[in-house]
Parts: C-alpha cells; structure tokens; sequence
C-alpha cells in the first residue's frame, strides 16, 4: 500500500475517531479500556481474514502489530466467551473502569489490603504482602 493511500486511512480513521472519544469520554470509558477494544477487534479482524486457514497465532501477532501472548489470551479469552454475541465478558475486570478505579476498588475490596475493621489499610509503598506496589501490580 502507498504511504498515500495509508495517510489518507489514517486520516479517516482519526476523523471517525473523535465522535467516539467523546461517546467513550461520557461513558468513563478511558483509553486503556479502549485498547484493550482495539486489540481484540484487531484479532477478531485477524481471525475472520483468513478464516479457512488454520489459526497461526504468530501471523496474526505480525498482522496485528500485537505480541503472540496478546494474541493467545485474546483468541482463548474470545472461545470461552458465554455468549459469542458479547465476547467482553471475559474482560469483566477491565471494563469499565479506569487504571486508578481499578486499584482504588481494589483498596477498597481485596482483603489483603484492608485493615481489621475491613477499611482500606494505611499500606507501606513496598513490601512483601499488603504494599502499594502489590496493590497496583495486582
């Protein structure tokens, strides 16, 4: 494809693009979230363009532009899907919330990081149990 005809896509789909940032802004749909929408578009695309074919993770990793771990975990996360209509589902944990939501519910949530009273514990910024660093990595 001509680097023409590439800039002019790029150029669509950043005009199609802002309508549904601002749709995905009002619905506190952030842009990590929105990524992980991309990615698994971009796999079912990868998917569905050779669908004859016998499924090569690694090519659709080179046709997607995404690692072959991205690749698996979406395509297993994709079949184990309930309902084929809603593959998200499986990414229940992810949507709809932000980075900084995720870490404050699990603050909030996981009993590792609440105190005795079952409030969010003051927590140390490093250690090995009840620590910030765990909170976020987890």
């Amino acid at each position: 494809m001509s680097d023409i005809i590439k800039s002019a896509i790029k150029f669509a789909v950043l005009r199609m693009l802002e309508p549904l940032a601002r749709l995905l802004i009002e619905a506190q749909i952030g842009a990590g979230e929105f990524h992980q929408l991309a990615k698994q578009a971009y796999v079912r695309a990868a998917r569905k363009a050779d669908a004859k074919a016998r499924e090569n993770y690694s090519q659709m990793a080179v046709t997607t532009g995404l690692t072959r771990a991205e690749v698996t975990r979406i395509v297993k996360a994709l079949d184990a899907a309930p309902n084929p209509a809603h593959p998200l589902l499986q990414f229940e944990r992810s949507l709809g919330a932000t980075r900084a939501e995720r870490v404050i519910r699990g603050w909030w949530t996981d009993s590792e990081f609440l105190d005795d009273r079952g409030r969010p514990a003051k927590l140390p910024l490093r250690g090995p149990r009840g620590a910030f660093a765990a909170l976020v990595e987890r």
